[in-house]
């Protein structure tokens, strides 16, 4: 049961991060098509034009931004329900703090500060590569202990990893 529980911890890390980078791309595709949709010489309409086509990804990179914070407190209860170590569910619990300042740095007072909100996406996507890579359940991390062959008087004949 323990290996089955871990197994799925590892699996919601992956899709954890599969959805961060999903963040990501939709935040860019949102800019993009904005850019994409104003002129150097612009009137207000083709700006409203152009917030008016990348409104559907920024709509997507808010839902998606709530469905992160369910996956991350998904991932605490199973981190617990696999009796992981506390240093990895306090790891996976920081998603939430994290997640949630995302929220505040979209809507920043003053502006400048919203770059930190992809600051801390950036933090947000390198802690779950790092929980994924270090909890990872399925295959070996690790190879093989070396071997050390010796004759009978005890001489070293070969070391093999």
């Amino acid at each position: 049961m323990k290996v089955r529980v871990t197994q799925a911890y590892s699996i919601l890390s992956a899709l954890l991060v599969a959805d961060i980078v999903v963040q990501f791309f939709v935040a860019g595709a949102a800019v993009f098509t904005f850019m994409h949709g104003i002129s150097d010489s612009a009137p207000a309409e083709t700006y409203k034009s152009a917030f008016e086509k990348s409104d559907q990804y920024w709509m997507l990179h808010a839902i998606n931004g709530s469905l992160l914070l369910l996956e991350s407190l998904i991932l605490v209860i199973v981190s617990f329900a696999a009796r992981k170590r506390w240093s990895t569910t306090g790891l996976s619990a920081l998603f939430i703090p994290l997640i949630i300042l995302q929220a505040v740095l979209a809507h920043p007072t003053p502006a400048p500060y919203a770059g930190l909100h992809t600051v801390n996406g950036l933090l947000i996507l390198g802690l779950g590569l790092y929980l994924t890579r270090r909890e990872w359940a399925f295959g070996s991390r690790r190879s093989a202990p070396a071997q050390t062959v010796v004759d009978e008087d005890d001489r070293l004949l070969s070391t093999r990893a």
